[in-house]
């Protein structure tokens, strides 16, 4: 018999898969010969669901499943022999002349002239010394094997930062083994191992509690491993989930369904199960799963130091802030500052009103989402400014006062445009519609009031212009003054760069036109359509258009 174990991870050339099934099988030559039942990672490598010729040997997805021969499987190296052959291992010959090589730089006569690289050989001897590495990455090193305690105590390791990723462990006790050789480790990355799920409390797993930060992305880890894991991470400050298919967090009701989009009522509030675990957890990062339903998120806001969440390319749909929460013993999301939810599919503008209400949201990081297709890229930029009062950084670049200022009074006016243009719409109460606006009408003045506002009809041609200088940083114009003009906001991306081409003889095919609202403005809009119209970049008088050649 095999010496293969369920659960095992192996390679096989370049294909990777846990053992399922160890054993004989009924339809081959030899019926005493040992098999090893196969899931692989890559369905492309595998031919069933475990089942041959009507007899099942193991379950797995249709296609990831084959029998092989144990003699075609490798479990990979040891974690000693990665240290070893990454830290310590001499260069080849090759290896060797090509590190010469790139001591040499070219000269302008096409010589090559050595260099010198400050602290090379500090360096070589610090990596030689292994027990001295205090940030150890083993990524994509095979290893399936974590040598005795003794073995690894002698090594005497100084490791704080351990990284794993894409390599063949598979159980917890292999993990611990390694946190235990490393007293100094506050940082454990195990990417793409697939470990064998917790079967419930294991004191072993006490090792795990002087970790503060740990990656567990592409693991088919789900939450309630996730729970298993907290009690033995009470130090954890930062936990990335990312690539797991989560669709839920925490348990779910008999009748809550995981996929199901609706909004949160203090109703199903009362019997929502909240995390109540990770005390010191600040960072949690669930990037590409399939956490659809904000109720899901929801469960979350009970965590009390959480203060940077990331849930993009989730398929997210809408950020609620329920009603009945001012009835909850505790205020959700206290101390959370930073949100991200690039790539989702939020599309109404109640979303960004919700995130207001969490009243501490500093950082928003929220491209490639419908509401910034429905108004433009600009336009979008201005409403989540407006929106959010509390907003210091958007999409990473920062919000200056007088950009605030700007996008507030817009909002305003749009606010009043959108009751007069919808007056069917519910909410049909402005202050319902637009929470901010009673606060900035105070700020700035009510719209309302002004009798330029009391039809969409009022806006003249003069408001759908705009004046701006346009500036040429191609090398034979460069020099030239900027040149003012007036455009509307109509005039499309085209027929600007056709007016540059008279103004500076430039192709407008060979134009890359960009906008600036001063000319110290660090993140330009890059005008990327021919065929959008200005309005759609919600460009401003006295900015700039600059007009460089395309690389």
């Amino acid at each position: 018999m095999s010496d293969f174990q369920s659960g095992q991870r192996i390679i096989c050339g370049d294909d990777r898969g846990t053992v399922r099934y160890v054993g004989t099988v009924a339809s081959a030559p030899d019926p005493n010969e040992t098999w090893v039942g196969i899931e692989w990672d890559d369905a492309k490598r595998g031919k069933h669901d475990g089942t041959v010729q009507g007899v099942r040997y193991f379950t797995c997805e249709p296609g990831f499943g084959s029998l092989v021969k144990p003699e075609k499987l490798h479990t990979g190296i040891s974690f000693v022999e990665a240290l070893e052959l990454k830290y310590r291992a001499p260069l080849s010959q090759e290896e060797e002349q090509k590190l010469q090589e790139e001591l040499y730089v070219p000269t302008t006569r096409n010589r090559k002239l050595k260099i010198e690289l400050v602290g090379m050989d500090k360096i070589k001897e610090k990596q030689d010394k292994i027990e001295e590495l205090a940030d150890v990455s083993l990524h994509n090193f095979n290893i399936g094997i974590v040598n005795d305690e003794t073995t690894l105590r002698s090594m005497n390791l100084s490791v704080t930062e351990l990284h794993l990723d894409m390599n063949l462990l598979w159980n917890w006790s292999q993990v611990c083994q390694l946190v235990r050789a490393c007293p100094q480790l506050h940082s454990l990355a195990l990417t793409s191992n697939r470990l064998v799920p917790l079967p419930g409390v294991d004191s072993e797993l006490d090792a795990l509690k002087q970790l503060k930060l740990l990656i567990l992305n592409d693991m088919k880890i789900d939450w309630k491993q996730v729970e298993l894991l907290a009690p033995y991470l009470p130090n954890l400050e930062e936990l990335h989930l990312c690539h797991n298919n989560l669709t839920v967090i925490g348990e779910e009701s008999t009748n809550q369904q995981p996929e199901e989009a609706r909004e949160p009522s203090m109703d199903n509030l009362v019997g929502v199960s909240y995390v109540d675990c990770f005390p010191n957890l600040q960072v949690l990062n669930l990037d590409h799963n399939r956490l659809k339903n904000w109720q899901q998120i929801w469960k979350l806001s009970k965590m009390p130091k959480l203060s940077k969440l990331q849930i993009n390319a989730n398929g997210l749909t809408e950020i609620v802030w329920p009603m009945g929460v001012e009835q909850l013993p505790f205020h959700p999301f206290s101390a959370l500052r930073s949100i991200s939810v690039n790539d989702n599919e939020v599309a109404n503008w109640a979303s960004i009103d919700s995130l207001n209400r969490f009243g501490g949201i500093e950082e928003l990081r929220i491209r490639d989402n419908p509401l910034n297709r429905m108004v433009g890229l600009k336009a979008a930029r201005n409403l989540f400014i407006a929106r959010i009062k509390s907003l210091t950084l958007l999409n990473g670049s920062q919000i200056r006062a007088r950009e605030r200022a700007d996008a507030e009074k817009a909002y305003l006016k749009e606010a009043v445009k959108d009751m007069i243009d919808h007056p069917t719409v519910e909410p049909r109460n402005i202050e319902e519609r637009h929470p901010r606006f009673v606060e900035l009408a105070q700020a700035f003045g009510d719209p309302r009031e002004s009798s330029q506002m009391t039809s969409s009809a009022s806006q003249t041609l003069a408001d759908n212009m705009i004046s701006v200088h346009i500036r040429s940083l191609h090398a034979d114009s460069v020099e030239k003054a900027p040149v003012a003009r007036k455009l509307p906001l109509t005039m499309t991306v085209k027929d600007v760069k056709v007016l540059c081409s008279r103004l500076y003889k430039v192709d407008p095919s060979k134009q890359l036109l960009s906008f600036r609202e001063d000319q110290n403005c660090p993140y330009p809009d890059i005008l990327d359509d021919d065929m959008r119209q200005l309005s759609f970049y919600g460009l401003k008088s006295g900015g700039q258009i600059w007009m460089e050649l395309k690389s």
